[in-house]
């Protein structure tokens, strides 16, 4: 059995001056951890990098300033440089970063001390190069121990020699460079494990996916280290192959190589571990012995990880049990091996030869005997080659016969065996296909003795009126008074033997069989004067024998008997019951496929289909044979094959895996995968075509709802990112023009525009709910519901939505399951869908609105819903008679300010808010719909549990609530900020405002007073809100809190403001819901 092809492993090729940067940079091999690997290349670059500055300013002074000489500092730096360098490419390349970070004092108190003044610029350039090293490998403590170190330093020497400094200024230089340099390395630092941080928390994400798909493959999934040392992952499938819990393997890697059968260790694991090493995949079959004695078979596959060096350090790969697979060949190698024996014993000869050139593949004993030739003579040899054939047209016109028959039945031929006689054969040959090759098996029988037999009968027979059957004479007693050699030989009797025994001697039926069958010749010969059937007869030896006879009633003188003409069919019915058992496999396996196949002759025509391709399609046989194929297509589909599919395939003989669209008896469409091949006759021309047709219609299905909610979600994501700005913006247009309205006196002209001030903002403030319903982002209420009864309710209202010419039917189920959702999303839903559907009958209709309990735990179930989870469900109908959709506007209608109205007539955000609703309930919803035959909205929501039967009233509140106490306000939109103030001021309350967080905490510390509430926005520039409450409240002990926000709900959870018992308003808000919930927090008794 072959196995997989390794994966390819080749990286693309990288350009030259990145593999020659790769080359120079490139740490030491010993180095294993990939974080210090980076650290490495990276200061082995950096170090070349200056030190090819340094060698170029060298060369520049050099070329274009001769008179300015390179002076010993100079020097230095660069061989100190390269020394680093090349020790930086060691093992020990955190030396060379010691070295580096030392830099400046190294050469500035060498060059100080032994009598000469540094170089500025080379003393600065070895600063900043030493605090830059420091801050990637030094900790914040050791970075300003360095930095203290060099200005301590470098004041020390100063002091010690100051003549040997160009002059004094270079000191406060020295200082100011390193304060800057130790800033920016610290920068540099933060920066650093910030982005340490982040790939961390990636690489655990990653980790967390790569758990999740190892844990639910079948296969054993495997991270080893290179030899087997350490075993890194091994997912929980082993346990049932290996039958040992998975923590045994992580306690002792050797039990991976100990389980192998000690048969299999020697051609695995050395060939295994030599693959490893050379960084090769590696594929292995091997058996596994379990600790309960068990053996499996196990196909293992092995995939090394390489890092930037090519060095191997973790290999990876799949185990899969291939026992049953192994079973399957050993029973199909002692099958193989049974028909060896039944070919080699059979009486009858067997010869297996290549169709195209009469090659013999194998041939049994029979025929060693009958042509004189050992088997090792004629395997490998064409017939012709054994000149087996007298007439050279022999064999063509046999392949001829065989060809246009498919198959040969009894055959004759004349044949000239090894010694050159001429012998007579019948041959039976089948055709079957062996490695992709048309290949004949004969089935040949000598009959020289049984020709030479006819021709003597054939004599006789011009006596017996020519006839070569069997005959005999029987007297009305039932007594043989005559038989010809033909019926003797056929019964095994010598010429005479039988004549004067009664003829129930040959008879091999049951008496009352026989009884039987005898009544219904003498009825015949009555009637018609003859009889044609079939005989079961019984020769002398006892062997049964069928022969197919006709009885006839001769009358000689006064003496009546009947005249039987008989011959032998055994080998013809055994030949056709052999036939019919090959067609009834072909047949069986034709018609019980699990996918379509169906056959067409020249003319395009359905010459036969398979069951199943009848039971997709919808119809009977009869209504599909003589039809053309393409009569089933949509006229799409209908024109791609006949001008490319049909020409393409004419041409190639073979097409694959096109697609099409069939059309069902029932109108419905689905989509289809058509594979073909062609049968071509014997002139090599195009015939019959056999083709395999899969349903993909599903996966279509599924791939096109992936697709629209990965559409949805990244529309979602964008809606909700311009909520928090509106709000904000809302909140204090809404809440001026409520000030003003209060303001203003009874019958105040502006009263009017105010109004409709208000009710644009209530208006801009739905339409930004609706937004973040459809981003699934917007802080809702759930409580268990019944459909039922908000259906009932909100009945009214839906007449008056809809109008009166539409029909508004319900059909609720009793008894229906609860759910959990907040109760204005569902109304909305409800609505939502009424007004599209009025919209969709604008000459009336009806509208019928249904309820029901749905179980969904099928796989057909959940991938006709929208691959929910399986469960308990509560399904509301929406269906009108309306227009209709299109498949086109179907795959659009969810997304937001999509619409098929005219301008003016709708925000587009309908039906995508109906998605968003059933969305974030964790339901599903499904439209059916064509043209012209309405359309019908399926949502399901889960099934909640019922709820307490107690319910709890809230308490009337006065519109606008007032107090006395001291607020807090901290809000950093300035309009919102002097709204709220302007409010709680007019309320009674004392407000101190701030604009964020830092100026809170100076407020309150200013305030001498107590505060009683913090009224704080939850996202805020620097402090947040519930990062400046808990502040707060270590001063103030029974401070209370009110969290105010215009973001989502997922934007601020985990600030924690949405926990239970924590007091929140969501933006915008009206000045009554803001009195009404700071009065409530307030009137809450503070804890003892």
């Amino acid at each position: 059995m072959g196995k997989n092809p390794p994966l390819n492993t080749t990286q693309p090729r990288r350009p030259r001056r990145l593999v020659v940067w790769q080359w120079l940079t490139q740490p030491s091999s010993q180095i294993q951890d990939i974080t210090l690997r980076r650290k490495a290349a990276l200061l082995s670059g950096l170090l070349l990098l200056i030190f090819a500055l340094e060698m170029a300013a060298s060369i520049f002074r050099a070329v274009f300033f001769p008179d300015v000489q390179m002076t010993l500092q100079n020097i230095v730096i660069i061989l100190v440089l390269a020394s680093i360098y090349l020790l930086s490419r060691t093992r020990h390349y955190q030396i060379a970063a010691g070295l580096t970070v030392f830099f400046y004092p190294i050469t500035v108190f060498t060059v100080v001390l032994s009598g000469t003044s540094p170089i500025p610029e080379l003393a600065l350039m070895g600063l900043m190069i030493a605090l830059f090293v420091g801050s990637l490998l030094l900790t914040l403590p050791g970075l300003v121990a360095l930095g203290i170190f060099n200005v301590a330093g470098t004041i020390i020497v100063v002091w010690l020699v100051p003549e040997n400094f160009p002059h004094i200024n270079f000191v406060p230089a020295i200082i100011l460079f390193n304060t800057i340099a130790a800033i920016l390395a610290i920068v540099s630092r933060r920066l650093h494990q910030n982005i340490e941080q982040d790939r961390l928390a990636s690489l655990q994400e990653s980790e967390e996916r790569f758990r999740q798909l190892a844990e639910n493959i079948e296969e054993v999934f495997w991270v080893i280290t290179p030899g087997v040392t350490t075993i890194e992952y091994v997912s929980p499938t082993i346990e049932p192959v290996w039958g040992r819990p998975v923590n045994e393997f992580y306690e002792n890697a050797d039990i991976f190589l100990q389980s192998i059968h000690p048969d299999d260790r020697e051609t695995v694991v050395k060939p295994r571990l030599k693959e490893q090493a050379l960084g090769e995949p590696t594929f292995h079959e091997y058996r596994i012995v379990r600790p309960d004695g068990a053996i499996r078979w196990i196909w293992d596959r092995g995939f090394p990880l390489k890092d930037e060096s090519g060095q191997v350090y973790r290999v990876m790969g799949i185990a899969e049990d291939i026992t049953e697979r192994k079973q399957a060949e050993t029973n199909l190698r002692q099958s193989e091996e049974r028909f060896s024996k039944i070919f080699a014993a059979t009486p009858d000869g067997l010869v297996l030869t290549r169709l195209q050139d009469g090659c013999i593949i194998d041939v049994n004993e029979s025929i060693e005997q009958l042509l004189g030739y050992s088997r090792a003579e004629v395997i490998g040899r064409s017939t012709l080659w054994l000149n087996l054939y007298p007439h050279p047209d022999n064999r063509p016109k046999l392949v001829q016969q065989l060809q246009q028959q498919g198959s040969l039945r009894d055959y004759e031929l004349i044949i000239r065996i090894k010694s050159g006689e001429l012998r007579t054969i019948t041959v039976s040959i089948e055709q079957i296909e062996l490695d992709g090759e048309p290949h004949m098996i004969s089935f040949v029988r000598d009959i020289t003795e049984q020709k030479q037999v006819e021709a003597q009968l054939a004599y006789h027979a011009y006596i017996m009126e020519n006839l070569a059957e069997g005959l005999n004479y029987v007297d009305d007693q039932g007594i043989i008074c005559f038989t010809n050699p033909a019926f003797d030989a056929m019964f095994g009797y010598e010429q005479g033997e039988v004549i004067g025994q009664h003829v129930s001697i040959m008879n091999d039926m049951p008496s009352a069989e026989n009884q039987k069958f005898v009544a219904e010749v003498l009825a015949e010969l009555q009637t018609k004067g003859y009889w044609e059937g079939e005989f079961l007869n019984r020769k002398k030896d006892g062997t049964s024998f069928v022969t197919q006879g006709k009885v006839q009633a001769l009358t000689l003188g006064e003496q009546s008997y009947w005249v039987t003409f008989q011959e032998d069919i055994t080998e013809r019915k055994r030949t056709e019951e052999a036939l019919r058992e090959s067609e009834a496999r072909y047949r069986a396996l034709y018609n019980n496929s699990p996918v379509m196949m169906h056959s067409i002759d020249l003319e395009g025509r359905l010459v036969s289909v398979s069951d199943y391709w009848l039971e997709m399609m919808g119809y009977e046989r009869a209504e599909v044979i003589g039809r053309p194929a393409v009569d089933f297509l949509t006229e799409e589909s209908r024109h791609y094959a006949l001008q490319v599919a049909i020409p393409q395939f004419i041409k190639t003989g073979q097409i694959k895996d096109v697609a099409y669209q069939f059309v069902k008896k029932n109108s419905e469409v689905i989509d289809i995968l058509l594979s073909a091949v062609v049968e071509h006759d014997k002139d090599g021309n195009f015939g019959r075509s056999m083709a395999v047709l899969v349903d993909v219609t599903e996966r279509n299905q599924l791939e096109a709802q992936l697709r629209q909610a990965q559409k949805m979600e990244a529309v979602g994501q964008l809606t909700a990112g311009i909520a928090h700005d509106f709000n904000n913006l809302l909140t204090a247009i809404n809440g001026f023009a409520e000030l003003t309205q209060l303001a203003l006196v009874p019958n105040d002209p502006l009263a009017t525009n105010i109004a409709k001030i208000l009710h644009s903002g209530q208006l801009a403030a739905n339409l930004i709910s609706q937004l973040m319903i459809f981003s699934h982002k917007q802080i809702i209420e759930p409580q268990v519901l019944n459909l039922n009864e908000v259906v009932n309710q909100i009945e009214k209202l839906l007449r008056r939505i809809i109008g009166e010419h539409i029909d508004l039917k319900t059909a609720i189920s009793p008894a229906l399951w609860p759910v959990k959702i907040d109760r204005t999303q569902l109304e909305q839903v409800i609505v939502n869908l009424a007004v599209n559907a009025r919209d969709a009958m604008p000459e009336g209709g009806q509208l019928i609105i249904e309820t029901a309990n749905i179980a969904l735990d099928t796989h057909a179930d959940r991938a006709s819903h929208l691959q929910m989870a399986p469960g308990e469900y509560v399904l509301i109908s929406v269906s009108d008679t309306g227009v209709g959709m299109s498949q086109a506007v179907q795959s659009r209608i969810f997304e937001p300010f999509f619409t098929t109205k005219e301008r003016g007539r709708g925000t587009g955000l309908g039906l995508a808010t109906v998605y968003g609703i059933v969305k974030q309930n964790s339901g599903g919803i499904q439209v059916d719909s064509e043209v012209g035959q309405g359309t019908t909205f399926k949502i399901y929501l889960p099934r909640a549990e019922a709820p307490d039967p107690r319910q709890m009233f809230e308490m009337d509140v006065a519109e606008l609530s007032t107090g006395s106490e001291t607020i807090l306000l901290v809000e950093d939109d300035d309009g919102v900020r002097g709204l709220v103030s302007r409010i709680l001021e007019m309320q009674g309350y004392t407000v101190l405002a701030a604009v964020n967080g830092e100026k809170a905490l100076q407020l309150a510390t200013q305030h001498n007073e107590a505060i009683d509430l913090l009224l704080t926005d939850v996202v805020m520039p620097g402090l947040h809100g519930r990062a400046l409450a808990e502040q707060l409240s270590q001063h103030h002990s029974h401070l209370k809190v009110l969290y105010m926000s215009g973001y989502s709900d997922e934007e601020i959870a985990h600030h924690g403001v949405l926990n239970p018992g924590v007091a929140f308003l969501q933006k915008p808000f009206k000045f009554s819901a803001l009195t009404q919930k700071l009065r409530q927090v307030l009137d809450v008794p503070a804890p003892d």
